[in-house]
């Protein structure tokens, strides 16, 4: 591993400062057989915010990165486009990028796609958490590739596993040496180390990692455990897929892995205020993990429902249940601009696999964000919920009367548009099923996936959609 030395700016993200930007990109982890299926779904964002014109291509290729198709496709049907090619055989495991080109500027080289997995009992879903770099980009040197992961929550219960997914860039990766630096239910850490094998140019890895690391079901004891992890990529952004899965494969969830703020550099905030908002899921607030992984220093967490204390130092981890609104507090009037959260769904159901969603803290320095949008579906099988939380601190935030709600379809080129008073927010923050704002959504959807877009000129709204299935199974995301 190289020493810390790269800063990871979220003032520049918030700013969009990347330059200029023809190519945005993503790639997911692409599987199905008869048990398993996945959807990438894409919403012609570029149109809805810029008026841009894009051309999109997508790449399918196998585990071992060999191209196997590679197309262009459109919004000629739809403002959406539903993706899940098939091939000879029935059984296909691999990966799709999806490369976004446009003689405007793109401004963001993440394009801002969904990809749903779905088994007979589960689905799940999680925006584009992997990127291969452009030319330009590694030609600058302008890449990170090196370096350590955090927010990932183990479970190794006696009936589910844990794995990553890590997709590697263009160039071939030699043998090298990993590490899972790991904290157990009782707050005790140890870190195990494992070898990875050479990855081929594109090469989509899957590693189980109580295969490599043997030791890490008695470790862990199956509960749940918190953990950081060493490995490198090349050329492709560092960052990976964190999947639970049934040993019987009929269930899954997952959700991606965000940098280690410990081992990179970030921004601290002064005269900040900083809190953790836990959705409500169903009428339950979700439990969240507070990871420890930010500049060298302790907190203190503030339970709002007792007004209790307790502290989180750099590398631990922080679970705690029921609680909705948590203050971050720093003694010395400092806080770390980023500070990874994760939710999730209820982990005292023995037959269906919770959810865990990767977020993070709020703070008052946030830019407004007025337009949001995220995957939707209202059929015989599955439905949606639009979840709203209102971060009524952040600076320059105002109320406003109202906030538009459209529903965009991939068989349809227009939408339906409702707009809602705000005193109906606080009804938004348990959860409201799209076929409620909309009645003829399933008709309007033709029972596909779709998206929802949100306009709110008060710009503090942070925004998730809820799909449940039959089965019972629920996958949370928030919103782009």
């Amino acid at each position: 591993m190289k020493e810390k030395s790269k800063l990871i700016s979220q003032e520049k993200a918030f700013k969009f400062d990347f330059g200029y930007v023809p190519r945005s990109s993503a790639v997911f982890y692409y599987k199905y057989d008869k048990n398993f299926k996945t959807t990438i779904i894409i919403l012609n964002y570029w149109k809805l915010k810029r008026g841009a014109d894009v051309v999109i291509f997508a790449s399918t290729r196998g585990m071992s990165g060999n191209l196997v198709k590679r197309e262009i496709i459109d919004f000629k049907k739809g403002m959406v486009i539903q993706y899940s090619p098939v091939f000879e055989p029935d059984e296909f495991e691999g990966s799709i990028e999806i490369e976004v080109m446009s003689s405007s500027n793109l401004f963001i080289p993440y394009s801002a796609v969904t990809a749903v997995y779905e088994t007979k009992k589960s689905i799940s879903a999680v925006h584009s958490y992997g990127r291969f770099y452009s030319h330009h980009e590694i030609e600058e040197e302008n890449m990170i590739c090196e370096g350590r992961q955090s927010s990932i929550t183990i479970n190794e219960s006696k009936n589910i596993k844990t794995s990553f997914v890590v997709h590697n860039g263009n160039e071939k990766l030699e043998v090298q040496e990993c590490d899972l630096s790991v904290q157990n239910h009782r707050g005790e850490r140890k870190t195990f180390k494992f070898s990875l094998c050479e990855l081929k140019p594109y090469e989509t890895k899957k590693i189980y990692l109580s295969d490599v690391v043997p030791e890490l079901k008695s470790f862990t004891e199956g509960k749940l455990a918190f953990c950081s992890a060493g490995l490198n990529l090349k050329n492709s952004v560092l960052r990976y897929l964190v999947c639970w899965e049934t040993n019987s494969h009929d269930q899954i969830q997952v959700t991606h892995t965000d940098f280690d703020y410990s081992y990179f550099e970030e921004e601290m905030l002064k005269d900040t205020i900083c809190k953790v908002i836990s959705p409500s899921v169903n009428g339950e607030i979700a439990s969240v993990a507070i990871h420890g992984e930010f500049p060298p220093g302790e907190l203190l967490l503030k339970k709002n429902s007792d007004k209790s204390k307790i502290t989180i130092e750099t590398g631990k981890t922080r679970f705690l249940k029921s609680e909705k609104v948590i203050d971050i507090i720093s003694n010395s009037d400092l806080i770390p601009s980023r500070i990874h959260t994760e939710f999730y769904g209820d982990l005292n159901n023995e037959t269906i696999l919770p959810f865990h969603v990767s977020v993070g803290a709020f703070h008052s320095k946030w830019p407004l964000k007025r337009f949001w949008w995220g995957s939707v579906i209202s059929s015989k099988e599955k439905n949606t919920k639009i979840l709203i939380d209102e971060i009524d601190f952040i600076e320059g935030s105002k109320s406003h009367e109202s906030f538009t709600i459209s529903l965009y379809s991939s068989s349809r080129q227009d939408h339906l548009r409702k707009v809602i008073p705000v005193e109906k927010l606080e009804k938004f923050t348990k959860g409201v099923d799209i076929s409620e704002i909309f009645p003829e959504a399933c008709e309007f959807l033709d029972e596909n996936f779709g998206y929802y877009t949100l306009y709110y000129e008060g710009g503090n709204f942070f925004v998730y959609s809820l799909i449940e299935n039959s089965f019972g199974s629920i996958t949370l995301e928030h919103g782009f």
